[in-house]
């Protein structure tokens, strides 16, 4: 069974999703994101890439390998860095705002990745959730209109199948950016530490 290094870009707590009302919400998805990606028996190491020591004192007892990316001027630089201290070849970067993600969303897809790049692109159809390689260059197209920059960077969308769990999709595309995003994440099932923080625990 192939084994897989898994990169988790973390901004900090101190992020954006603030503006959804709950304090600690960026917190709570990424801990829920990260506990899916780690249970997952492939995947040998999780890296966290941050500068944050809040975000480093949340992951480092379950673990997980800490890569500083202070001197990354953007997320995807950011990523490579992670990405160059993995053990293995096979890496999935995935974003840590996906709080209903699964051990088996995460296996299914790392199951489906058969060389070359792929991508899962999000619930709107413009970003992208999660990326992944068996070989070669970690080399991302993160942030604005990032579905349409992973296609034309030659990497493969990954789409459901007929015989696919369409819930198993709804999670893998459901990031949350918005408050109607976190309604469709609760609606869909989030993750312990999302669902406790929101009262639903």
């Amino acid at each position: 069974m192939e084994q897989w290094s898994a990169v988790v870009p973390v901004r900090g707590w101190a992020s954006g999703k603030s503006r959804l009302g709950f304090t600690g919400l960026a917190r709570a998805m990424a801990l829920d994101t990260v506990a899916a990606v780690r249970s997952c028996p492939r995947v040998i190491e999780v890296l966290i890439v941050t500068h944050d020591d809040a975000v480093r004192s949340d992951f480092e007892p379950w673990g997980c390998t800490i890569v500083n990316d202070r001197a990354a001027g953007d997320l995807n630089a950011a990523i490579e860095i992670g990405a160059a201290r993995r053990l293995v070849a096979p890496c999935i970067v995935v974003l840590g705002d996906l709080p209903t993600l699964t051990l088996t969303d995460v296996a299914m897809v790392l199951s489906r990745c058969d060389g070359p790049p792929h991508f899962i692109s999000d619930a709107r159809g413009t970003g992208t959730t999660m990326w992944l390689t068996t070989q070669g260059t970690v080399h991302t197209h993160f942030g604005e209109r990032s579905r349409s920059r992973h296609i034309e960077s030659g990497a493969r969308e990954m789409r459901p199948r007929s015989d696919d769990d369409p819930l198993a999709w709804a999670r893998l595309h459901r990031d949350v950016d918005d408050v109607v995003d976190l309604v469709d994440a609760l609606r869909l099932g989030a993750g312990a530490f999302t669902s406790e923080l929101i009262g639903q625990g």
